[in-house]
């Protein structure tokens, strides 16, 4: 099986589409009775495709205003609630996970109730959606009335049909709630916005990302670090995909005797799993199966070479002499070749043939333990798709400890050299130049659009989670 201890709440990721409905269109002819079951069909109907087309082209959030403030207690309330834990909801829109539309056409008081008890608590003031058929309509005074909301606090993160208007430390019940002095840095008592959602397009490619680290604890190694960078570089850069903020940490364990994943495991199975080199020398054949599977419904494996100092050190030695030859032999390009320095020029191209030989063998001597992992281990390796989309590269970024390489197969990806550390800008002796930092994240979130590309496209192949339950 695979463990995810650390999985990230819905309410940290792209929210979920609500359960497929079809659409239903009331059939008239003439003579047909008209009741009001029908009469609120034929209206559902209009209101379910404007609600489809919210779910499908954006993410519920705040639309347009909806601030909240601390304001004194309203004189028409009962002497016993007047006290300093009342805010209020200023008008605005929401669009909330389903595609309803709420409006708050007027401020609207509302008071905190929750106390503390053993421990300072959050609460969460959200606003929610109310469907105008839950109302007695029997009992109101006009046949038209608006379509209304409702706020709660609850002290739980909210649920996917409530939208976050703003949280609340509470550590004193008799504290009075505040405005926020530094609205980026809210203390206890106050006013909490920072996590409003705005609406914004839906992203086309869903995102989650495993660290798998079977030698140590991975909680806090760099490599963590450095993939936590890159995710959350990814709203600036490249916006239609998304994901958790986090990295998922992601432990194998032995695979069952009939070498097949539970259909719980295969639905959530990360997009892409990541692990070092030296991790990858450690498998067992149970490991490497379960890993080969996942590679087969859709993760990519994403492996860097970059915790062999010696190795990577003869790597940069290599591409130095290289480079070295390559320019002595085009300072020596125009010399006539009956001199006696042309004799000099084709040992020196023999050397270049011999370094570069030197160099792949190298390489392939790096990749053939991942290798292991592919169905076919004598496919050849590529890196055209990981270089041109979203971002087109015509070189890779080149690093002070030397240059990049990237190998490609079907859902491995290996990456010989610390791209990792060039995610951050302060995992080098010198800080990274910002040509250097942003080319090296674009190339960290071409492997992750390739990897999210093909997951659906193995996906769209593959039978849904209701029909392998047995």
């Amino acid at each position: 099986l695979i463990y995810y201890p650390n999985a990230m709440s819905p309410a940290q990721s792209t929210s979920p589409m609500p359960d497929l409905e079809p659409l239903q269109l009331l059939y008239v002819t003439n003579g047909l009775l008209l009741t009001a079951e029908r009469w609120w069909q034929a209206h559902h109907y209009y209101q379910h495709r404007q609600n489809l087309h919210y779910q499908s082209l954006q993410q519920p959030g705040i639309v347009c205003g909806l601030g909240v403030r601390v304001i004194p207690a309203p004189e028409t309330v009962p002497s016993e609630l007047r006290d300093a834990r009342w805010v209020e909801i200023q008008p605005g829109m929401a669009i909330d996970w389903a595609g309803n539309p709420i409006v708050v056409d007027a401020p609207t008081s509302f008071r905190i109730t929750s106390e503390v008890i053993d421990q300072p608590v959050t609460v969460y003031v959200v606003l929610a959606y109310v469907n105008p058929r839950t109302k007695q309509w029997a009992s109101l005074p006009a046949d038209v009335v608006k379509e209304e909301f409702r706020i709660n606090e609850r002290t739980t993160p909210p649920d996917p049909d409530e939208v976050e208007l703003c949280r609340i430390e509470l550590r004193q019940n008799w504290e009075p709630l505040q405005q926020a002095a530094q609205v980026l840095n809210p203390t206890a008592h106050e006013l909490d916005l920072r996590h409003r959602q705005q609406v914004r397009s839906r992203p086309q490619h869903a995102l989650r990302v495993g660290l798998i680290d079977q030698l140590s604890d991975s909680s806090g190694t760099p490599l963590r670090q450095r993939l936590t960078a890159l995710l959350q570089s990814i709203e600036a850069l490249y916006p239609s995909m998304a994901g958790p903020a986090a990295v998922e940490t992601v432990t194998l364990t032995a695979a069952s005797s009939s070498n097949r994943l539970p259909a719980a495991a295969s639905a959530s199975t990360c997009t892409v799993l990541v692990l070092p080199y030296s991790t990858v020398l450690a498998l067992t054949d149970a490991q490497r199966m379960l890993l080969q599977q996942h590679i087969a419904q859709g993760s990519t494996l994403l492996i860097e070479y970059a915790d062999t100092e010696e190795g990577l050190l003869r790597l940069s030695t290599l591409h130095t002499v290289r480079t070295e030859l390559h320019k002595a032999i085009a300072d020596l390009q125009d010399i006539d070749t009956e001199s006696g320095l042309a004799t000099m020029r084709q040992d020196l191209r023999a050397e270049q043939a011999a370094c570069e030989a030197a160099l792949q063998a190298q390489i392939q001597q790096i990749a053939q333990p991942v290798q292991q992992l592919l169905s076919d281990p004598t496919v050849s390796p590529t890196t055209s798709a990981l270089t041109s989309q979203p971002f087109l590269f015509d070189a890779l970024p080149q690093l002070p400890t030397g240059p990049l390489h990237l190998l490609a197969w079907e859902g491995v990806v290996l990456a010989i050299g610390p791209l990792s550390a060039a995610w951050t800008s302060q995992q080098f002796d010198q800080p990274l130049d910002r040509a250097t930092l942003r080319a090296s994240q674009e190339l960290g979130i071409n492997i992750l659009y390739q990897a999210s590309r093909r997951q659906q496209l193995v996906q769209a192949q593959q039978p849904t989670l209701q029909e392998r339950q047995p």
